[in-house]
């Protein structure tokens, strides 16, 4: 029983529709329904119900399934014990992750990895701190890197850094050069602000608030949805933004990003990596090796002046 057909059932499973189950194998729809037709022909039972409306595990689906994410999560292990005996690791690492953590803090660590261990494969999954959880819970991923606001962390999940949300400016910005920005100062300023309804606009209206400038107080801004472009723009002296110090991290040091002295202390998150059993393989804890590394060198940017 090969195990692309294990995974491909798995995947039907666990997202509930044939559709996207072949999107996420790139294969067509019709392929994957005969995937499960041959495998419910080999065992001689019926694994699926299908309906209009909705796809259920019948009682031998449900027993075939759990055996099907042992034998999948086995697979793993096998394969990245053998190749740690070889010294040299193999197999594919697929991460779940934020952008904040993929566009400029995961680059450089991949590649130095893949320098390293060049038969490892990776596959990158981008979302929110939500989204990529649920991948990790339906086992889309066999790393999960996220920011650590939920109201339940997976299980075994662990800190690896820290991170601060800060408002920025550019080095030229007349605020970059004032000793205290005051609410005043902002209500005349251009804002680069998230899109409505999002948690960081949220996020980013608190803070607003707590300055003294009530968000409607804003007189000039923009909506810009990507939060590295919110870097690349304040970077590039369109405005000020609430952003995240990892996400600014190069901008900041070389001087292009100034952090605003507001008097308040920055908002600070946590991060957390997690594997969906717990337990990461011989593959995925070098690589958090690695994370750990590099969040220790980069930590985070001096914003004390942000609160002086």
């Amino acid at each position: 029983m090969e195990d692309h057909r294990i995974k491909a059932f798995c995947l039907v499973v666990e997202l509930k529709s044939f559709s996207r189950a072949a999107e996420a194998k790139h294969i067509t729809q019709s392929a994957i329904s005969q995937i499960v037709r041959s495998l419910e022909e080999e065992l001689k039972v019926k694994l699926l119900n299908r309906d209009d409306k909705d796809i259920t595990l019948t009682p031998a689906g449900r027993i075939f399934y759990q055996h099907a994410k042992t034998l999948l999560a086995d697979y793993r292990r096998i394969e990245t014990d053998m190749s740690e005996l070889g010294g040299q690791m193999h197999g594919q690492l697929s991460i779940a992750t934020i952008p904040t953590l993929a566009m400029q803090f995961l680059p450089p660590i991949i590649r130095e990895f893949s320098l390293e261990h060049p038969n490892v494969e990776f596959s990158i999954t981008l979302g929110n701190s939500d989204e990529a959880v649920l991948a990790l819970r339906q086992e889309f991923c066999n790393l999960c890197l996220f920011e650590g606001s939920l109201q339940k962390l997976p299980l075994g999940a662990k800190k690896f850094a820290r991170d601060e949300m800060v408002f920025v400016v550019s080095a030229d910005n007349k605020l970059a050069a004032k000793a205290h920005v005051s609410a005043a100062d902002l209500k005349k300023a251009f804002f680069i602000l998230p899109e409505v309804g999002t948690s960081i606009r949220t996020l980013t209206d608190k803070h607003i608030t707590a300055l003294g400038l009530s968000p409607d107080q804003i007189l000039i801004s923009v909506v810009v949805t990507d939060p590295i472009m919110r870097v690349i723009m304040a970077s590039a002296g369109n405005g000020v933004a609430f952003v995240s110090t990892w996400s600014a991290i190069q901008q900041l040091r070389a001087g292009k990003l100034v952090i605003l002295k507001t008097g308040r202390k920055p908002h600070v998150r946590d991060y957390y990596w997690a594997t969906p059993d717990g337990v990461p393989s011989p593959l995925v804890k070098r690589f958090v090796r690695a994370v750990e590394r590099s969040s220790a060198e980069i930590g985070v940017p001096d914003s004390d002046l942000a609160s002086s």
